[in-house]
């Protein structure tokens, strides 16, 4: 059945593709943006609504996804009266097309592999968009119809992109004071110390930059670069070393293209450090056979009160 809906066949194509427009960007926002923080609770991926600045223009991630996952909302738009029904359907293959273009078009002109990691988490993803644009689409037409309602979301819509990227400009963070960095290193090596093992943990900084290194009593020379390396591994990827180490048990080809780069390692012994869902460093322990973790997150319950 071809989709029938009175305020999309009466529309011009202009407003069909200033709607499909709005409700591509406010998918991002919602629609995507849920699923993207589901993947998050399960590990999957790091926290919604990313802020930091993409080149060469230094827009906010969530801005340039939300712009350019508009755009795919002309089209669609566009050919809303001419679509057979259920337009989600529809909206869950506009999902599919934004990740075959960025898998083919993409991540070649960036340099990047097509694929990092499973593909099913960015199907899911952008699914979930191209559903909600099915969804926002025929719902914006018909609140279009009322001019004034009309103007109020095209000045809301411009508004949106004029003010926010500029709103993002200056960029909020935590930084790890020194002292609770030293605090951390210190508890982490007394655990392990307290097992039986000579440890060394090193703190890094949201940079990378190392903060404090602590090589214990005992404890063999190499294991300070590899505790910073894992403190680095899991402050770069915002996960546990061990998950990532398990990536490369799994031969994921990513991970092993990854492990050649300096610092990056696939060794258990490193967590990222967080404030709220903000990764503001990275903490690294070795010396110990298999409980390098478990003394690290000890260090870091010492602190659990300092990095709220």
């Amino acid at each position: 059945m071809i989709h029938n809906d009175g305020a999309a066949r009466s529309a011009s194509p202009l407003t069909r593709a200033a709607t499909g427009f709005l409700a591509a960007a406010v998918a991002v926002l919602t629609f995507h943006a849920g699923a993207w923080e589901l993947m998050h609770l399960f590990g999957r991926m790091p926290a919604p609504y990313p802020m930091r600045p993409t080149p060469p223009l230094g827009v906010p991630v969530i801005a340039s996804l939300t712009f350019w996952g508009a755009l795919y909302g002309i089209p669609f738009g566009i050919a809303l009266p001419y679509l057979r029904r259920p337009l989600t359907l529809w909206g869950f293959g506009l999902g599919l097309l934004a990740c075959l273009v960025g898998w083919i078009v993409v991540a070649p002109i960036k340099g990047s592999p097509p694929v990092g990691g499973s593909i099913a988490v960015p199907i899911f993803v952008n699914g979930v968009w191209g559903i909600g644009v099915a969804l926002l689409t025929p719902l914006i037409m018909r609140w279009t119809q009322h001019r004034q309602a009309g103007a109020v979301i095209g000045v809301l819509a411009l508004a949106s992109f004029v003010t926010g990227p500029a709103r993002a400009e200056m960029l909020v963070h935590h930084d790890l004071p020194a002292a609770v960095a030293v605090t951390i290193a210190q508890a982490a090596i007394e655990s392990c110390v307290a097992k039986g093992y000579p440890e060394s943990a090193v703190v890094v900084d949201r940079e990378g930059e190392t903060i404090v290194a602590i090589r214990g009593d005992n404890a063999q020379p190499y294991t300070v670069e590899n505790a910073r390396r894992k403190a680095y591994t899991a402050m770069n990827f915002r996960i546990p070393s061990a998950d990532y180490a398990k990536r490369y048990a799994d031969n994921n080809p990513v991970v092993r293209q990854q492990v050649i780069l300096p610092n990056i390692i696939a060794i258990p012994g490193g967590l990222p450090i967080k404030v709220g869902n903000e990764v503001v460093g990275g903490v690294g322990a070795s010396g110990s056979p298999g409980v390098d973790e478990p003394c690290v997150q000890a260090g870091l319950d010492k602190v659990a009160d300092q990095l709220k």
